[in-house]
């Protein structure tokens, strides 16, 4: 969060990106390592956002949602 100039504790980030995490190392996923870095930045920004503007939590289900809309949208990067 350091590029974006954002201060959040490892409690904040942690069950979200760790969700994150345990979804892309599914054993259905196939991931490149850009997607995946990619992916994880992503959410760590939407983390972010909720916890800037006092929102409710990422939750696993959305985090899944959005991977699942990130490989349709990215398709061949996330595979290259």
């Amino acid at each position: 969060m350091e590029r974006h100039q954002l201060e959040l504790s490892q409690e904040e980030l942690g069950s979200g990106v760790r969700i994150a995490q345990e979804l892309l190392s599914g054993p259905d996923v196939e991931a490149s390592d850009r997607f995946v870095e990619l992916f994880v930045e992503l959410v760590t920004v939407a983390i972010s956002a909720r916890v800037t503007y006092t929102e409710p939590s990422v939750t696993e289900s959305e985090i899944s949602e959005y991977l699942e809309h990130s490989f349709a949208f990215l398709n061949s990067f996330a595979h290259a």
